[in-house]
C-alpha cells in the first residue's frame, strides 16, 4: 500500500514468555515506517542502480539521510493513527480484517517454531515483525 505516494512498512513487537505452552503478547503500540522519497513504478528497462533508494527503503538511518526527511516526526506513524488512515480510505471492516490477518501471520510464525526453540522458563523472547501489505491491505512478508 501506498500513502500519498509513498512506501510504509509497519514493524510490529511480540514478546514471547513461553513456546511450551505458547504465551506471547502483542504490544499495541507498533508503528508505521514511511520512505521520504515518493515512488514510482520503475520502468523494465531501467538499472536498478539508478533507482532512488530512499523511496523503497524505510529503514529510519537511512531515511534520515535524504532530502525529503521529515524531522518533526522522522517518518513514522503510531499504529493507532495508522489504524485511523486504514479505517478512513478502506473502511472499519477492512481494518479489523487487516489486523486479523495479522495476528494470524504472527501467531503461526510462532506456531512453525515452537517445536525447535528451545523453551528456557528463565528467559523470554523479543520478536520484532516488519509487515509490508498490499494493495487489499493483505501482509506480506514478516522478518
Amino acid at each position: 500500500v501506498l500513502f500519498r505516494s509513498k512506501k510504509f512498512d509497519l514493524r510490529l513487537y511480540v514478546l514471547v514468555m513461553s513456546y511450551k505452552p505458547l504465551v506471547a503478547y502483542w504490544h499495541e503500540e507498533g508503528f508505521a515506517r514511511f520512505c521520504s522519497t515518493l515512488y514510482t513504478e520503475p520502468k523494465a528497462s531501467v538499472d536498478i542502480t539508478d533507482e532512488p533508494l530512499g523511496a523503497h527503503l524505510t529503514n529510519v538511518a537511512f531515511q534520515k539521510g535524504e532530502e525529503e526527511y521529515n524531522t518533526s516526526h522522522g517518518g513514522k506513524w503510531t499504529l493507532r493513527n495508522l489504524w485511523l488512515f486504514i479505517e478512513g480510505a478502506f473502511g472499519h471492516r477492512e481494518a479489523v480484517g487487516m489486523l486479523s490477518d495479522i495476528h494470524f501471520l504472527i501467531l503461526h510464525t510462532l506456531l512453525s517454531v515452537q517445536t525447535s526453540v528451545h523453551n528456557d522458563k528463565h528467559a523470554f523472547e523479543l520478536y520484532g515483525y516488519d509487515i509490508l501489505l498490499d494493495e487489499e491491505l493483505r501482509d506480506r512478508k514478516s522478518v
